[in-house]
């Protein structure tokens, strides 16, 4: 049977209240704010203003996440998420009847489970997926969350990670061929938590007899403690934060102290971490979710909204605009990080609430306003333009039966779809080439979504096989193109393959 969320939860928030009161007790009542390794002040976002004029529209990068395991128990609808611009959220649900949400994309969360007897579960599954599914065709969905968090989180096994996975993945395909399903999501990049990834992709091929299939991968980006509780007797002082995942028999990992908890170069290292993590198993091509970070410590570790707020400021601008050729995603102009996730909108027990109530007397029930890290949130998201750029990553032909094949891909930050055609020619240079069959539509939003599209080719020539040199261009309608100088890919083929197969011979052991 799955797991119990909720309690899982409310015991996390009482370990970190706990810990808490523990540490505090250990200073003294006049308490210097720790020296934070970035000073208060707002990072440039991006060099380009909105237009004028305009509504800010929401943007596909920017996310949310809405605590629901914190009774009060929260939904989108209880915050005016419009200013933030934000396109998509978390709220560690599978709601089939989400609130209105302005536009932004709702990004499920699979509950993962297993005992010490071997089972595992994923829920929901049958006729409560059957409605996720018709409620959210294509839809974003996250396999467990923390399942390398014990105890408090998922607590998951490894092997049993894997397991789960492929059954959640190929359920939910065979429901939804466009839904989007997303692995993770660790806690943090560590070498301990990477070494948890490292076996459920061993358990996986081991199992399947093939690499993990997935979507993308979601992790957290935290800077956490990582220490047995076990091996410490429990004690809080010690093994606050992460712990150790599930499987590993580590005492110790990451060792970090609450002062941690907004390192810059931490963070930044992480996400290379995980990306070249990626890059090595065969996942570089696909999408990045940081599906929850932020600044869990109070203010009282010195970490008051100022610090919070720089803290936003240069972690928004590395991931919008950090581009690596050698690890990003292809599809996203070599981003490192598609879409980001603050967490949270509101939850007392930790730092980094962009909403605080708008009644002193109840302020733990909507309506809810937005706090000092919420207006820098909201001046944040303003300073970007939204953007469309649709490239042509590759052009090339397939046989059987003859056709021209492009991959079209949105390195944009637009939610909205972008409108665009795309034509294929043949000829030497693309001012003489002559255009191949019709006009191809296709539409796309942006942070690395892409598309195949095809061109059948029939009747060239003679039978006879050829070489020419053939040309896809992606042209925009809808919205201004912001880098026209990637709409166009090219390459050689041969016209009229004839498809060759020759013997195989093996040798049998004597």
């Amino acid at each position: 049977m799955p797991g119990n969320p909720l309690s899982k939860h409310l015991l996390r928030w009482f370990a970190f209240i706990l810990f808490c009161q523990l540490l505090l007790g250990c200073i003294t009542s006049q308490v210097a704010q720790a020296t934070s390794p970035l000073q208060p002040g707002a990072a440039a976002v991006t060099d380009v203003s909105p237009v004028a004029g305009e509504t800010p529209a929401p943007l596909c990068r920017l996310g949310i996440n809405v605590s629901s395991f914190n009774p009060p128990n929260f939904y989108i609808s209880d915050f005016d998420i419009a200013p933030l611009r934000v396109g998509w959220y978390i709220d560690y649900r599978a709601n089939p009847s989400a609130p209105a949400n302005n536009g932004a994309e709702y990004a499920m969360v699979v509950s993962v489970s297993d005992d010490d007897h071997g089972h595992y579960s994923y829920s929901p599954t049958g006729a409560a997926l059957d409605k996720l599914v018709a409620a959210y065709p294509g839809g974003i969905y996250i396999i467990g969350n923390e399942p390398d968090r014990r105890l408090f989180q998922g607590d998951i096994l490894p092997d049993n990670y894997a397991y789960i996975f492929h059954d959640a993945y190929a359920e939910i395909k065979s429901k939804d061929p466009t839904a989007r399903i997303f692995a993770g999501a660790i806690v943090q990049a560590t070498p301990l938590r990477l070494q948890y990834l490292d076996r459920v992709l061993a358990a996986y091929h081991a199992r399947y007899g093939s690499s993990l299939a997935t979507d993308g991968w979601a992790i957290h980006g935290f800077l956490l403690n990582e220490r047995s509780c076990a091996a410490y007797n429990h004690d809080l002082n010690v093994c606050w934060g992460a712990d150790i995942p599930p499987g590993s028999n580590a005492t110790d990992g990451d060792i970090r102290s609450p002062e941690d908890n907004a390192r810059m170069d931490l963070f930044t290292q992480r996400i290379v971490n995980f990306r070249t993590w990626m890059a090595k198993n065969g996942y570089r091509s696909t999408p990045l979710y940081l599906s929850e970070y932020g600044v869990l410590m109070p203010p009282v570790f010195g970490f008051p909204p100022s610090v919070v707020n720089s803290y936003m400021s240069t972690t928004f601008d590395y991931l919008l605009n950090t581009k690596d050729e050698m690890l990003g995603d292809p599809a996203d102009d070599n981003r490192l990080v598609q879409r980001l996730s603050w967490f949270s909108t509101f939850d007392p027990d930790f730092n980094g609430q962009i909403y605080q109530g708008a009644d002193d007397k109840e302020p733990m029930k909507p309506p809810f306003v937005l706090s000092s890290m919420g207006q820098h949130f909201q001046e944040l998201a303003a300073q970007v333009q939204e953007s469309s750029d649709l490239a042509v990553l590759s052009v090339y032909i397939v046989t059987s039966p003859q056709q021209l094949m492009a991959t079209i891909a949105n390195s944009g930050n637009r939610l909205t779809p972008t409108e665009a055609t795309v034509r294929f020619y043949s000829g030497e240079t693309l001012e003489t080439a002559q255009q191949i069959g019709k006009d191809v539509k296709v539409i796309l939003p942006g942070c690395g979504a892409n598309k195949t599209v095809f061109q059948p080719w029939t009747g060239v020539g003679d039978e006879h096989p050829f070489t020419t040199h053939i040309w896809a261009k992606v042209s925009q309608q809808s919205f201004p193109d912001s880098n026209p100088d990637n709409d166009v890919a090219s390459g050689n083929a041969i016209v009229n393959a004839v498809p060759l197969y020759l013997p195989f011979v093996t040798a049998l052991n004597p």
